[in-house]
């Protein structure tokens, strides 16, 4: 439907099809039924992508009028907590807190900000999964463009490793520091490039 909807119609013989796509597009009954169905959804992580592709879509503020993204996104984390596996983490703030292609990010950085700390509370207290996460850490960081993004994520990431034991921090920290040094090297290095590319 969502992809219908999208399509632009040419030529006089789509005029039902703009008919159908303004009454699907106006129809707040079928607004709130989206709302109720994406609701019930029993998502997996395999399904993440799809459902960012979902948010993504212009029509957003027509027939997913009622759908309140944050909201949705935090429901994923607290539904099942007992059976979520260290992927399910990582696939979940690849899906959701990445900026897509062209560096825009589904949520602004308030909402950042909170579906940051939520995730992170998920494991905060697994020792196995967040060094499974902090493993990561290089593919996760916001993009360079987005300071408020990429300073928020590093400085709450040092203080979850501040929340464990001496020798846990200790350990979580020197890893932190590695892929900080890894991600500073290729900022510089992406930078350089930016910059021969537009003096030729």
């Amino acid at each position: 439907m969502l992809t219908f909807i999208e399509k632009e119609p040419s030529g006089d013989s789509d005029e039902t099809a703009r008919l159908i796509q303004s009454i699907i597009e106006s129809s707040d009954i079928l607004r709130k039924k989206v709302n109720e169905w994406m609701l019930k959804l029993n998502i997996n992580a395999n399904q993440f992508n799809s459902i960012r592709n979902i948010f993504n879509l212009p029509t957003k503020s027509s027939i997913l009028f009622h759908v309140k993204q944050k909201e949705f996104l935090l429901k994923l984390l607290a539904n099942n907590k007992q059976q979520r596996t260290n992927e399910f983490y990582l696939q979940w703030f690849m899906a959701f807190m990445k900026p897509d292609s062209k560096q825009k990010f589904l949520v602004n950085i308030d909402g950042y900000k909170e579906l940051f700390k939520t995730w992170t509370a998920c494991f905060a207290e697994k020792y196995d999964t967040l060094i499974y996460i902090i493993k990561t850490l290089d593919s996760l960081i916001p993009v360079e463009n987005k300071p408020n993004y990429s300073t928020y994520f590093i400085e709450h990431m040092v203080d979850i490793c501040f929340q464990q034991s001496k020798q846990c921090s200790e350990y979580l920290l020197f890893k932190i520091s590695i892929i900080l040094c890894y991600f500073r090297k290729n900022y510089r290095k992406a930078r350089r490039q930016r910059s021969t590319c537009s003096g030729s």
